[in-house]
C-alpha cells in the first residue's frame, strides 16, 4: 500500500503541487459501491461524489469523514491505497475485525453509561 501524510505534507510543504488526494473511487470500487451507493451511505449526492473522487471540488473535512464512515474506514485510511494482495487482505479482514470488536464494545459501554446516569 502507498501512504501519503496529509499532515506532514501540508506543515512541509509540498512544493506547490496540490494537497495529496484521498483515495475514494479506489476505497469505493473495493467496496464494490457505486458512487450513487457511496453518496447515499455518506448522505450526500453522486454529482459530489464524483467531484471529489476527480479533485475538481474544495472538499470539507465534515465530508470527508462521512465519506470514510459510508467506506467503514478511518479518515486516515482515505489517503491509503486499498489493499491488493493476499497479505494485504489478510490485514484488512484483520482490521475489520478489530473494528467490529470496538464498535461492540463502545455500544455496550455507552448502553452501561446510559442506565447509570438514568438513575
Amino acid at each position: 500500500m502507498s501512504y501519503v501524510d496529509p499532515v506532514s505534507t501540508f506543515q512541509n510543504g509540498n512544493n506547490g503541487n496540490r494537497p495529496p488526494m484521498p483515495a475514494i473511487k479506489e476505497w469505493r470500487t473495493f467496496r464494490r459501491l457505486t458512487q450513487q451507493a457511496l453518496a447515499d451511505k455518506a448522505g450526500t449526492s453522486k454529482s459530489l461524489i464524483s467531484r471529489y473522487e476527480t479533485a475538481s471540488f474544495d472538499m470539507s473535512t465534515a465530508v470527508l469523514f462521512r465519506i470514510a464512515d459510508a467506506l467503514e474506514i478511518t479518515i486516515a485510511e482515505l489517503y491509503i491505497d486499498p489493499p491488493s494482495g493476499p497479505d494485504e487482505l489478510r490485514e484488512e479482514l484483520r482490521l475489520q475485525r478489530e473494528r467490529a470488536k470496538y464498535a461492540e464494545k463502545r455500544k455496550a459501554f455507552l448502553e452501561r453509561r446510559a442506565i447509570h446516569n438514568s438513575r
